[in-house]
């Protein structure tokens, strides 16, 4: 059986639209969590996701948040390695 793992990353840093930061809640309140098990799958989805604190803004003239961009991807790249060494899908 494939393991699956989600990530929520609730980020709306780098863009202009608010509200982006709520797209791993709306999947979840859409109905993620009954369609894996619909499907059989055996997953872990954390309860709450950190989020890189700030809002919209970012231009490629300034890179306003670039920092807070840049840690937030590291922070999921390494979730994600920890995911794959644990043998599961991320």
């Amino acid at each position: 059986m494939l393991k699956i793992r989600v990530l929520g990353v609730p980020l709306d840093l780098g863009q202009e639209r608010r509200g982006v930061d709520m797209g791993p809640l709306a999947v979840r309140a859409a109905g993620l969590n009954q369609a894996l098990k619909s499907l059989g799958m055996k997953f872990r989805t954390p309860q709450h996701s950190r989020a890189a604190a700030g809002g919209a803004g970012f231009c490629s003239k300034t890179a306003k948040y670039l920092k807070e961009i840049a840690e937030t991807s590291q922070e999921v790249a390494e979730r994600v390695y920890q995911t794959l060494e644990a043998a599961t899908f991320p």
